[in-house]
Order: C-alpha cells, then structure tokens, then sequence
C-alpha cells in the first residue's frame, strides 16, 4: 500500500470513528482525535470549538450519519485536507440533510488529530 493510500485510509477511519455515536458520547475519545485548536463551522452554521464538543450531549434522537466520497489532500507533510459528502437522517422525523464535509487533520506525534472542520448544506 502506497503512502498516500494508506493516509487516505488511516483519516477516513477517523472521519468515520467521530460519526460514531459511542464515539460522539465519549469525551475521552473525542479528545484524543481532536486537537486543542480545534474549531467547527457546522453546516447549521454554528461555531464550535473543542470544549463545547467535548461537553455536549449526544444528538437525541442519535442520527443516522452516511458519509460518502472521502478524497485526501495533502497539504504539507503532517497536515491533510479531507473532504466527504454526509447524508445524516433523523430516525425519528425521517429528515434528511445533505453536507459537503471539509476537515484539516494534522499530525501530533504518531496520531493524527483533528484542528477544523466546515459542514456545507448541500441540496439532495
């Protein structure tokens, strides 16, 4: 396996890791993937930042995340541009939303931690 595949594997294991609702209700875990400086521009177009990430219920009713089309950007060695289309579905309501999903991931150490995240409302 080639460097950039494997890279391309390793972040798309964590982008799917943090869609998780054992994940997403776990504070240890989520502050072991995300970085201090970290911020999030959600696609309800809230700001976020990782302590309001780490002290926030999980979504109820927990939601139904697909995410599709993961590409790598490499952008300097030891940081990464992932991008992804999300398809998140309320169990409940049956709403659907659509996003473009654009995150930095850099390496801290051997782990790659996640600095920023931007969710794009995107039509079905």
């Amino acid at each position: 396996m080639n460097t950039r595949h494997k890279l391309l594997t390793t972040l798309t294991a964590l982008e799917q890791s943090l869609l998780q609702a054992e994940v997403r209700a776990n504070a240890l875990a989520l502050d072991q993937l995300i970085d201090e400086s970290f911020v999030e521009f959600g696609s309800s177009g809230r700001m976020f930042r990782k302590s309001e990430i780490l002290c926030r219920p999980p979504n109820l009713p927990l939601l139904e995340f697909v995410p599709a089309d993961f590409k790598l950007r490499e952008l300097i060695p030891g940081l990464a541009q992932m991008s992804f289309h999300l398809r998140t579905v309320n169990p409940v309501s049956g709403e659907i939303s659509n996003s473009l999903r654009n995150s930095i991931w850099r390496r801290s150490g051997h782990h790659w931690k996640l600095v920023f995240q931007q969710g794009l409302p995107m039509a079905a």
